[in-house]
């Protein structure tokens, strides 16, 4: 018996039921079908419409049937679960727009997987960015950072040195009260200067750190990826050797 792999429109979840659950569907091989046709199936293999033992109470209890969208076809369950595996199922993109109108799917031709995987890309060239981008400012800081501590003299002594030149000319002739006006606002400023340069060291600091967490937190993001989409495709082939054949469509 053949079996379909099948997808349900109202909740994008996937099976892989026995062909004869599909109503008025009858293929001659594994490339007899449409997959943009919504076909109407049963979600259970217990209500097989070709089963003779059932009596007819246990027909009229018989559950609604349902839109699905048949996705691939294979001679048993072993193949259809090949074919997960080696990722030969094309799973593209629902587009619900008119669904009632039109009775058909639009597809556009994107894996799921592949869909993943291109994030996970680009999940990791965005925190690569981010990281370059902040070693950038914090060697930009560095670097202005060790420019204006190159100097060791103090400020009065540079004030005073100045000023010793100045009495040497002959008609430098500056009075003590402005000596003593200027030099007040020089030392007001060198220790803003002072203050603002510890500022930048301790954004710095923060820089650094924060670059160092960015990197583990991108390293950790990828690997928890990783692992979902593992733990997805154990779980795909899980169920299909159990027998439900369940998918849940990310």
């Amino acid at each position: 018996m053949m079996y379909a792999f099948v997808r349900f429109l109202e909740d994008n979840v996937c099976y892989a039921l026995p062909v004869s659950c599909v109503q008025d569907f009858s293929p001659k091989s594994r490339l007899d079908f449409d997959n943009q046709k919504v076909y109407t199936v049963y979600r259970s293999p217990a209500h097989d419409p070709e089963d003779g033992d059932e009596s007819p109470g246990e027909w009229r209890e018989r559950p609604p049937l349902h839109k699905a969208q048949i996705l691939a076809l294979a001679e048993d369950k072993t193949d259809l679960e090949n074919s997960v595996m080696q990722k030969k199922i094309k799973i593209p993109k629902l587009s619900l727009n008119h669904l009632e109108e039109t009775g058909e799917i639009t597809d556009y031709g994107d894996e799921d997987m592949e869909l993943r995987h291109c994030k996970r890309q680009d999940g990791k060239k965005q925190n690569e960015g981010t990281h370059k981008s902040i070693e950038a400012v914090v060697a930009r800081l560095e670097k202005q950072n060790g420019m204006s501590l190159s100097s060791n003299s103090s400020p009065e002594a540079t004030f005073m040195e100045t000023s010793d030149r100045m009495n040497n000319m002959d008609d430098a002739v500056v009075p003590r009260v402005l000596y003593e006006e200027l030099l007040r606002s020089y030392q007001q400023q060198q220790e803003e200067m002072r203050h603002i340069q510890q500022e930048l060291e301790r954004t710095r600091r923060q820089l650094v750190q924060q670059a160092k967490k960015l990197k583990e937190y991108g390293t950790l993001v990828s690997e928890m990826k990783e692992l979902r989409d593992l733990n997805r495709r154990l779980q795909d082939v899980l169920l299909l050797r159990l027998g439900s054949g369940k998918y849940l469509i990310m």
